[in-house]
């Protein structure tokens, strides 16, 4: 294993409610636990060749940045548990468990809710915030945060629940899922397969294959898509698409309750809520738009490919 350091860089804490003649339990129980402490460690790991990176945390942010030539893995794992007391507070971090390991070419960090004692489990997280090279391949989950990837070049699996999902600078495939979180994928090439609820999709400045679906939010896409099949999908959100002028695509576009509007020259059928159109026939990829409760706008892709 190399491991090289692990250090504690100290502990933030905010002040204490008193209740005279309550115990710590029953204080929790009446005001919830109000006071928070944490505490910052350190790790940094070797590398040869590609890494992968696996993250798996509860309650707590997970971000990685890939910089292009660095050979190491450097980690900043923010420990964070509450009380009703400070000694409280301190007490549960103390006995957080988290785990920040190398198995040959992998880089495992690691907190687990169920690993946690149960008063631990209540009223604790962790974040990882990572530096690691560019080239690295990514598998990062957590809940009630959010993830952040920027600046890889290997394939990224990202999944969380109550937090926003955000890649930029990417060249490789992006596997993305949330709930009540939005999804944001800028500046890259390959291919997307992202899936959200009650948030909507942003993909801008992006060339290659997608497949992305939402509910209760809207989609905006715009960039360049790759030969072969793509899908945009939609309930109760509107579906902006803008793609290049230029480009052959054929168009298969449907809503129940809204309308569909473009400022594309498509040939074809361009009347009512379903439309099945060609931009610059022969066309060799097929973009399928399909949303209910929203409408469906197609536009030509704005300088730079900005995001709608």
């Amino acid at each position: 294993m190399a491991w090289r350091r692990l250090r504690k860089v100290g502990v933030l804490v905010a002040a204490a409610f008193v209740l005279a003649g309550s115990t710590g339990c029953e204080l929790e129980d009446i005001l919830g636990p109000r006071v928070e402490s944490s505490l910052v460690r350190t790790a940094s790991f070797v590398v040869v060749g590609d890494p992968a990176i696996d993250v798996e945390s509860a309650n707590g942010a997970i971000s990685l940045h890939g910089v292009e030539g660095q050979s190491d893995v450097e980690v900043r794992m923010t420990l964070r548990s509450r009380g009703t007391t400070l000694e409280q507070a301190n007490d549960r971090l103390g006995r957080i468990v988290v785990h920040a390991e190398q198995e040959g070419g992998r880089i495992v960090l690691r907190y687990v809710a169920s690993q946690q004692d149960a008063d631990v489990r209540r009223t604790s997280g962790v974040e990882f915030d990572v530096t690691l090279p560019s080239t690295a391949e990514i598998c990062a989950e957590t809940s009630n945060g959010a993830i952040r990837v920027a600046a890889i070049r290997g394939a990224v699996d990202l999944a969380t629940s109550n937090g926003a999902v955000v890649v930029e600078d990417f060249a490789g495939g992006v596997s993305a899922s949330t709930s009540n979180g939005e999804i944001v994928v800028t500046r890259g090439e390959g291919v997307l397969r992202l899936k959200t609820s009650n948030g909507r999709i942003r993909i801008g400045e992006m060339a290659g294959a997608v497949d992305a679906e939402t509910s209760n939010g809207e989609i905006a896409f715009s960039g360049r898509l790759a030969d072969g099949s793509h899908r945009l999908r939609s309930s109760n959100g509107r579906i902006i698409v803008r793609v290049p002028e230029a480009v052959p695509l054929h168009i298969v576009a449907h809503t129940h309750n809204a309308a569909i509007t473009s400022s594309l020259p498509l040939i074809g059928d361009v009347e009512g809520r379903a439309w099945d159109a060609v931009l610059n026939p022969p066309a060799t990829a097929t973009l399928t738009i399909e949303t209910s409760n929203g409408e469906i706008h197609l536009g030509s892709l704005p300088p730079a490919g900005a995001i709608p």
